[in-house]
């Protein structure tokens, strides 16, 4: 499981259809220190376009885990989970500015020491 992603099948609204996939989790953190708690978006924009960001995004996570300053979605994987969860991260960082996303990424028992491995190897090349 890597940590990130958008639960269930395709979820269509009064906005645009957003295409989501099933095991990631997005935690969101709030920082009340910096900016204030308030989304910029109007109730009509909201409305239109909820399955496309914060509220369809808690909606869809079949596991949501209290934090002391947010709460930690989890979805199962898939391929185009990742591009779904960018896709409500980039409109969310433009409305409500305060919450701050975080990626785990998780695996079976040697997963950590794989990545250690990984994050030491070879050279960095643009992908």
């Amino acid at each position: 499981m890597f940590a990130a992603g958008v639960h269930g099948n395709s979820v269509r609204g009064a906005g645009p259809a957003c295409t989501l996939a099933p095991s990631h989790t997005v935690e969101i953190r709030f920082d009340m220190d910096i900016l204030p708690i308030a989304c910029t978006l109007t109730r009509a924009e909201l409305e239109r376009d909820a399955s496309c960001l914060m509220p369809g995004l808690l909606k869809r996570a079949p596991s949501l885990v209290p934090l002391a300053d947010g709460v930690r979605l989890e979805f199962d994987a898939a391929e185009s989970v990742l591009g779904d969860l960018i896709g409500v991260i980039e409109r969310e960082r433009h409305c409500c500015q305060f919450l701050q996303f975080r990626l785990d990424i998780t695996g079976p028992e040697g997963t950590r020491e794989f990545l250690a491995e990984v994050a030491t190897a070879g050279t960095r090349r643009e992908c």
